[in-house]
């Protein structure tokens, strides 16, 4: 009898122990999966953001007359309407792989034109080299932000779109300053400090960002010239592309 109750013990921890052995083998392999398919989300992420970047390119691009614009909201990308016969920049809004939603953060330019996008999911990202055209600044996956940097790397020449059906033409764009925005703009600036956790509270602007606002502002007095306004827009194209460079750049040229 003592032999037996022996027994029944032995066997009930063993049972135990290998219940215990199952559980952890099966949190294991809930982990990899679950580090896996997020890494799969992070290079659809990376894939759909260069989409909207290039698509806010060629919108900016292609803007008819001298002074270029952003597109003011991102359904312009699909249907640009500023041509006798519009034009597609992109297929469709894309839904943020991450969020599973078409709801993405705006990186705005001072008229409130969109000069970029970036994903609102929380979470650390698992990946950590991105390509050069993707601007890092934050944390989250707010901190991959998707933004059409003028003179930066991966910047187009105007490229031809896709026309799909007829509409009025539009009215000369306005000048692009990028500057902070305030509190109530999803993104205050071109460089946002992004925190997806807390997105009601921003971090101080990228520095590069003042520079080029102040430049832009400089050229916009001098428009009336439309030499020296060209000039002084590709000096401030070639500042803040080497600001951002982490480069000393050059005085403004107005003249």
């Amino acid at each position: 009898m003592v032999a037996r109750r022996r027994c029944r013990g032995f066997t009930f921890i063993w049972v135990l122990l290998m219940a215990a052995v199952l559980g952890m083998g099966t949190a294991a392999a809930a982990k990899v999966w679950t580090t896996h398919a997020q890494r799969e989300r992070e290079v659809e992420l990376l894939f759909v953001g260069e989409q909207f970047r290039r698509a806010i390119a060629r919108y900016y691009e292609s803007t008819p007359g001298p002074l270029k614009r952003f597109p003011r909201t991102l359904d312009e990308l699909v249907e640009d309407r500023r041509f006798p016969v519009p034009r597609r920049h992109l297929r469709r809004i894309y839904v943020d792989p991450m969020t599973r939603e078409r709801d993405w953060g705006l990186v705005l330019a001072a008229d409130k034109t969109i000069m970029g996008v970036y994903s609102k999911a929380s979470g650390r990202p698992y990946r950590s080299n991105v390509p050069r055209t993707v601007t890092v600044d934050g944390k989250g996956y707010g901190r991959w932000q998707f933004v059409y940097v003028l003179g930066g790397p991966g910047s187009p020449q105007a490229a031809p779109a896709v026309q799909v059906g007829s509409a009025a033409p539009s009215q000369a764009p306005p000048l692009v300053v990028s500057e902070p925005q305030p509190e109530a703009s999803p993104v205050p600036s071109a460089f946002p400090k992004a925190v997806p956790e807390s997105p009601d509270k921003r971090e101080k602007p990228n520095e590069c960002v003042c520079m080029r606002a102040a430049d832009l502002a400089t050229c916009a007095a001098i428009a009336s010239n439309p030499g020296a306004f060209e000039a002084c827009r590709r000096s401030s194209n070639r500042r803040y592309s080497m600001c951002t460079r982490g480069a000393s750049p050059p005085a403004l040229a107005t003249q």
